[in-house]
């Protein structure tokens, strides 16, 4: 098979990672507004940043290690309905839960997140696995290779020594 055939599924990753890393970016630009609708202190708005890294986290090492008992193409359309839950649960959190905001942040932070970690683990090696005309340089990150294509036309083989 030609490599070509799998550019829109490498565009796809690619894009699934900008929406994703833009959706998890939102909460720490929402931190004056919780702060001001909510009275919540900045140490509980931080402690979503650390909910947020621990839940990432756990479901990295679980999804490292029994990967192959879970069905990829299933946790992988699952993905950005978990991430929609999570902000949608931010988006009603004054109608669910009046008087307990926090919750309800830490209830869409941690279903947002389990969305990160499955990114973090999954479309990375699907990105890797995808055959390529160009032989593999290093820069195999995403947020490199999103920037490389947005910024500079996509070839990286002249930033390679």
């Amino acid at each position: 098979m030609k490599s070509n055939n799998f550019k829109k599924t490498k565009y796809t990753c690619y894009f699934t990672y900008l929406a994703m890393s833009s959706a998890f970016s939102l909460p720490p630009l929402l931190f004056v507004t919780f702060r001001e609708m909510y009275g919540i202190s900045y140490t509980l708005l931080g402690t979503l940043v650390l909910v947020n890294f621990c839940t990432q986290l756990t479901i990295d090492l679980i999804f490292s290690f029994f990967t192959k008992y879970f069905n990829i193409h299933k946790t992988l359309k699952v993905m950005p309905l978990l991430t929609s839950a999570g902000l949608l649960i931010y988006a009603l959190v004054p109608l669910l839960f009046p008087q307990y905001a926090y919750v309800g942040l830490v209830a869409g932070t941690i279903t947002f997140s389990v969305a990160a970690g499955l990114c973090e683990v999954l479309l990375s090696p699907t990105v890797a696995a995808l055959p390529s005309d160009t032989p593999r340089s290093g820069y195999e990150h995403p947020a490199f290779a999103v920037c490389l294509r947005c910024f500079w036309g996509g070839d990286r083989q002249h930033l390679v020594p």
